[in-house]
């Protein structure tokens, strides 16, 4: 089908369309209407190296970010992340959605908390409790690993939501999928009914009588019948009966192949 013929199958069943574009409209908006948003929050941890040095100097964190502490914060995310913590967590709050992982867009050893929940107050709950479940795995990991306690790396809160961000997606790929489905079979239909009608049109142009486009009358009253449509059987009757009438008249079989001649009839007074 060319794109010309498929908008004239649309204009030829507008009103099916027009139905169908408002039928795929309301599917869409209640299936949006009806699925559950979900609530996003995210939090951000900076890990900081100890106060103190091996020689017990005191020194600013800030200014060695980079000694080891970046390595400490790959470790914590793939431990706040393996298969029985995530279960741990999606049993206390079902549907739960959470990453952690270090921010890759900063040289500092920033760690990243998100959480995805379909109530704003788990999404709130769980976040509160993987904030207070970052530092706490800093501490057990570097503790199983006998290091001083002195020289152990801590963390600050960098940034925290408070409030949580709606997430849309779940209700526009509902909606999307409804209003689309829809509107498939609104043409669908319309394709059914295009169909049915060439069907009865090339039924119709199929039943009807074959025009006879050109005839003429000779002088011995021969009717010459052109045939349609290589009809050259139908032809050859027609033809044959235009000549019994002339033989009837002369009542002998004419042979020759002759014109037969005119008769006068004189002039009437």
């Amino acid at each position: 089908m060319t794109l010309k013929s498929f908008v004239a199958m649309l204009r030829r069943f507008i009103w099916l369309v027009v139905i169908g574009v408002v039928l795929a409209g309301g599917a869409g908006a209640a299936g949006f209407l009806v699925s559950p948003k979900g609530y996003e929050m995210t939090a951000r941890f900076l890990l900081l190296s100890p106060l103190r040095n091996a020689e017990g100097q005191v020194g600013n964190p800030f200014l060695d970010l980079g000694n080891g502490v970046a390595s400490l914060a790959e470790v914590v995310s793939t431990s706040l992340t393996d298969d029985a913590t995530v279960l741990n967590y999606r049993d206390k709050y079902p549907g739960l959605e959470y990453a952690v992982a270090r921010d890759v867009g900063t040289n500092a050893p920033v760690i990243i908390v998100k959480v995805d929940a379909s109530k704003e107050a788990e999404a709130k709950a769980a976040l509160e409790d993987l904030s207070e479940a970052v530092p706490g795995k800093i501490s057990d990991l570097q503790k199983g690993a006998g290091a001083p306690q002195n020289l152990w790396v801590t963390s600050t809160t960098l940034t925290r939501d408070t409030r949580a961000k709606p997430i849309y997606t779940v209700p526009l790929r509902t909606g999307i999928s409804a209003g689309a489905g829809v509107l498939l079979v609104d043409l669908l239909i319309v394709a059914l009914l295009e169909r049915r009608r060439a069907r009865r049109a090339a039924t119709a142009s199929a039943g009807a009588p074959a025009a006879v486009p050109t005839s003429a009358a000779t002088g011995s009253g021969t009717v010459v019948v052109t045939p349609v449509d290589g009809d050259t059987a139908r032809g050859r009757r027609l033809r044959s009966a235009s000549r019994e009438p002339a033989r009837a008249s002369t009542g002998t079989e004419d042979t020759s192949g002759s014109q037969p001649e005119p008769v006068s009839l004189g002039r009437i007074r």
